[in-house]
């Protein structure tokens, strides 16, 4: 699993502490430290920009591996530029043992809706979300009939409870709790949204 709990040291900055199997003990899990992190800077905005055009997208999503962190991805994006409806709608294309798996993704009015419980699910049966690969994410558009491939995205997938674990860290001792968890799965692993760790931790299902 990736079960991880934070630790705060004022005089050592910050640690990440991994679960791992306790060989002597099975089944029981010990901590050890997998790495030091600079203290986080305070104070960043959480407020959420949108997405304006293809560019902001891929901006987004692909200038670094991005976290996945919790069950949900929600973004969002300008009516104007990705109108979403029955006929026009954002999917993502991934590979699966060789396999292309195309999963239509939801919304709500102006938002992208990303569930991993959907998106990791083929013919109603969920798969192991490490068995996929090589994500894209396009846009359909019906008038057109054309897909457009939008960006490739290199997710880092981050269960809600090892979400929860580090927030709960962070949340009766910093200003900012989504902040710092965001920033320390940024440390470790690429880019992380605060405002999706809000998002999630405020929607905890």
């Amino acid at each position: 699993g990736d079960a991880m709990a934070a630790v705060l040291d004022p005089e050592m900055g910050r640690y990440i502490l991994k679960a791992e199997a306790d060989e002597k003990r099975s089944g029981d899990l010990i901590y050890v430290i997998k790495t030091a992190i600079t203290p986080v800077r305070g104070g960043m905005s959480t407020r959420a920009g949108g997405i304006n055009n293809a560019f902001d997208m891929k901006v987004y999503f692909a200038e670094a591996s991005y976290v996945w962190a919790g069950n949900w991805v929600s973004l969002r994006i300008s009516r104007a530029a990705f109108p979403m409806d029955v006929n026009n709608f954002f999917f993502l294309r991934y590979n699966l043992e060789g396999e292309q798996i195309n999963k239509k993704l939801g919304y709500s009015e102006d938002k992208l809706l990303m569930s991993k419980e959907e998106v990791f699910k083929v013919d109603g049966v969920s798969i192991d979300a490490l068995n996929a690969s090589d994500f894209e994410l396009f846009y359909f558009k019906s008038a057109e009939e054309v897909s457009e491939l939008i960006t490739e995205i290199d997710f880092v997938l981050i269960s809600q409870e090892s979400l929860l674990n580090v927030y709960n860290a962070f949340k009766d001792r910093s200003k900012y709790p989504f902040n710092e968890t965001a920033d320390m799965f940024s440390s470790m692993y690429g880019k992380c949204d605060p405002v999706q760790v809000e998002y999630n931790i405020k929607n905890n299902k």
